[in-house]
C-alpha cells in the first residue's frame, strides 16, 4: 500500500492519535547500529518531531535511565525537563514474589496498556513476542499487530541541524510503519471508527499519574 493510503492528507473530522514511545528501544536505535546505550538526545527529537505536527505524546522510560552514572544513557540530563513536561515517564523495578519470575524494568506493559486504553499509536521497533504470546494480555495484541511504527535514523554531518520547527540533534528520524496490518486509519481516527472516542479522550495525564503510581493496575500478577 502507497503513502497516499497510509498518510492521507487529515480530513476535518480526524483526530490524531496519541503516540506512545516506547522510549529505551527508540533511544537505542538513536545510538546507531550498535546500540550501545538510550540517547536521550536521540528520543528527544523523536518526542519534538511529533509534537510540532499535533500529535500527543508519552515516552515510557525504566527508571534505571535516569541516572547520570549509568554509563548506558548518554545526555540524561535532558530527562528531567522532558519528565517536567509530561513527555517521559519513568517506570518502576519490579522484583520477584516466591518462585515468580521478576519483571525488572517492564516496561512494554505499560506502551501497550496506554495505547490500548487511549486508541493509540506505538512507537517502538520491539515486536513484543512475549506479550502476543500471553493470552492474558490479548487485549493489547490489536494495538501491537495494527498500530506500532517504528524509526530510522539518519546520521547527519553536523551536530545540530534547524528546519522551520524541528531541531534535530546528530540524526534524522524517519518513521514507519512495521505492523503486519495497515490500514488507512492508522494514524488518525474517524468518528465512525470503533477508537474515535478513547482518541477524542485521550489528554488523560491524570489518569496516566494514577497507572504508574499503583504498578500493579498496569502489570498483572502472573502464577
Amino acid at each position: 500500500m502507497g503513502e497516499e493510503a497510509c498518510f492521507a492528507k487529515p480530513g476535518r473530522d480526524w483526530l490524531p492519535r496519541l503516540i506512545v514511545i516506547d522510549g529505551c528501544n527508540i533511544g537505542r536505535s538513536a545510538c546507531g547500529i550498535g546500540r550501545e546505550a538510550v540517547n536521550c538526545a536521540g528520543l528527544m527529537a523523536v518526542i519534538r518531531w511529533l509534537l510540532v505536527r499535533d500529535f500527543d505524546v508519552v515516552a515510557f522510560l525504566p527508571v534505571i535511565y535516569n541516572n547520570s552514572h549509568n554509563y548506558n544513557v548518554v545526555h540524561v540530563h535532558l530527562l528531567t525537563k522532558l519528565e517536567e513536561l509530561g513527555l517521559v515517564t519513568f517506570t518502576p523495578a519490579r522484583t520477584g514474589r516466591g518462585d515468580r519470575k521478576a519483571f525488572i524494568n517492564y516496561d512494554d506493559l505499560y506502551v501497550t496498556t496506554l495505547a490500548a486504553r487511549h486508541g493509540g499509536c506505538v512507537l517502538s521497533g520491539d515486536k513484543f513476542k512475549d506479550i502476543l504470546a500471553q493470552p492474558a494480555y490479548s487485549e493489547f495484541h490489536p494495538v501491537i499487530l495494527n498500530r506500532t511504527l517504528d524509526v530510522k535514523f539518519h546520521f547527519l554531518p553536523y551536530d545540530v541541524v534547524y528546519h522551520k520547527l524541528d531541531v534535530f540533534y546528530k540524526a534524522l528520524p524517519e518513521l514507519f510503519i512495521c505492523c503486519m496490518n495497515i490500514t488507512t486509519l492508522f494514524l488518525p481516527s474517524l468518528w465512525l471508527h470503533f477508537t474515535y472516542s478513547a482518541v477524542r479522550n485521550n489528554r488523560l495525564y491524570i489518569e496516566l499519574n494514577i497507572m504508574i503510581s499503583t504498578a500493579n493496575s498496569i502489570i498483572p500478577v502472573r502464577e
